[in-house]
């Protein structure tokens, strides 16, 4: 825990446009929209979606069979 506290005041230290020359801070605006569009990341996870259900109802089905084995065998 200490380690992320660490690195994210390091970053708060290194932000403070104050301290930046022109060059850093253009640079610094380039990083920044890399990272908006990172945002903008969104992927497609039907086929985990149907996994899921799939996984959903295979595992109801089993603890379907297994109560009805209970009572059947009790």
């Amino acid at each position: 825990m200490a380690k992320k506290s660490r690195k994210k005041a390091s970053r708060r230290r290194r932000s403070s446009p104050k301290l930046r020359s022109n060059s850093e801070q253009s640079k610094a605006k380039k990083v920044r929209n890399v990272r908006g569009l990172s945002r903008d990341f969104n992927p497609d996870y039907r086929y985990v979606v149907k996994d899921l259900k799939r996984i959903g109802l295979i595992a109801g089905t089993l603890v379907t069979f297994l109560i009805a084995l209970f009572f059947f065998l009790r």
